[in-house]
């Protein structure tokens, strides 16, 4: 703060309240000021060093002698006695609690130019999670849900307090968890509730919650809009399945591209390339089966890629690091324009 203050880079957030600290002068020139009228009351200003009364620790001290030990520990004793007297008595401790009290009340800030921040309007972003049972394959550590999970909860945390989140699942069907709200925390507790195979409907229709997502976020007049996927894709379908009617006759349903839509598509794909087992407690094996066979997931890649393309968005394979959470957050963030600003730091 001395360094801010030198450098003439000390803002304050009321400084109005700094004339505040001149009440201790003023109570102090008041306090003289009747001091000497009652000293006036008793005798003329040229004989108040006649009638003043000495201190009788500082005539005990010249009792001694300066040159033996003994007096002259007396005499450094007794002028520390003083000082510390003068310094911790009630009004002067008072002074020094009004002081911190206005200066805190005022408050201080820095102006530092070398903490630079981007400062941007609000974008909404919907995270929409594939609930269906591949999601607890454990290629990926915990497993692909509860990874896909963490990193759900890192990119909301990193977002700003203008920014709305949203939170949608899927399997067979899609469901609409909590609507675009300010609320992170709501966010949070929304995402702790939802689990793999809790949707009534079992499968993976990505196309499906695709449009339903999106039809969502037409309703919404902001600008920047953010739709992030996190799936394990799924195997495309023996022959093409309609869409419901409902659904169908949408105007997303006809086109998913962002130039159509006014909405980012970000399809995280969760697990690994190579095949795996999904854990089944119900079998006595641990391990899921259909019709007498082992069922095995793997990562569909490829559909993904093909849907990215397809909605003009972008993919991208969630991996641990900083790097991908970044790269991840800078895509999330280009929907939202971008403007450089001076940071005001608290002290």
């Amino acid at each position: 703060m001395l360094e801010a203050l030198l450098n003439n880079e000390m803002v304050w957030r009321a400084p109005i309240w700094l004339w505040a600290l001149l009440l201790p002068v003023a109570v102090a020139i008041i306090q003289r000021v009747l001091r000497n009228s009652q000293k006036q009351n008793y005798a003329d200003s040229h004989l108040w060093q006649w009638v003043a009364v000495q201190d009788s620790r500082a005539d005990f001290s010249q009792t001694d002698s300066v040159v033996t030990r003994p007096g002259y520990l007396k005499r450094v004793i007794n002028q520390v006695t003083k000082a510390l007297s003068w310094l911790l008595s009630p009004i002067r401790l008072l002074s020094l609690a009004w002081l911190c009290l206005v200066i805190a009340i005022a408050g201080p800030r820095s102006l530092d130019s070398k903490y630079d921040v981007q400062t941007r309007n609000g974008v909404d972003v919907m995270i929409d999670i594939d609930l269906s049972q591949s999601m607890t394959a454990k290629d990926v550590q915990p497993n692909r849900f509860l990874f896909a999970k963490s990193i759900s909860e890192s990119l909301v945390s990193q977002l700003q307090a203008n920014d709305r989140v949203a939170l949608s699942v899927f399997a067979g069907q899609p469901h609409s968890v909590i609507p675009l709200t300010y609320d992170k925390h709501v966010f949070d507790q929304a995402l702790n509730l939802i689990e793999p195979g809790m949707l009534p409907t079992k499968g993976s229709w990505i196309d499906l919650a695709l449009i339903d997502a999106l039809n969502v976020f037409t309703q919404t007049g902001r600008p920047a809009k953010v739709l992030v996927v996190f799936t394990d894709g799924a195997p495309p379908f023996w022959k093409p399945v309609p869409l419901p009617a409902v659904v169908a006759d949408l105007p997303v349903a006809k086109s998913q591209k962002q130039s159509d839509t006014g909405v980012k598509v970000i399809f995280v794909g969760v697990g690994k390339n190579r095949s795996t087992t999904i854990p089944d407690k119900s079998h006595s094996s641990g391990k899921l089966h259909a019709n007498g066979l082992l069922v095995q997931t793997r990562l569909e890649e490829s559909q993904l890629m093909k849907m990215a393309e397809r909605t003009e968005g972008v993919y991208l394979k969630a991996e641990t690091g900083q790097a991908f959470m970044q790269k991840l957050l800078d895509e999330v963030l280009q929907t939202s324009a971008f403007y450089q600003d001076k940071t005001v730091r608290k002290v």
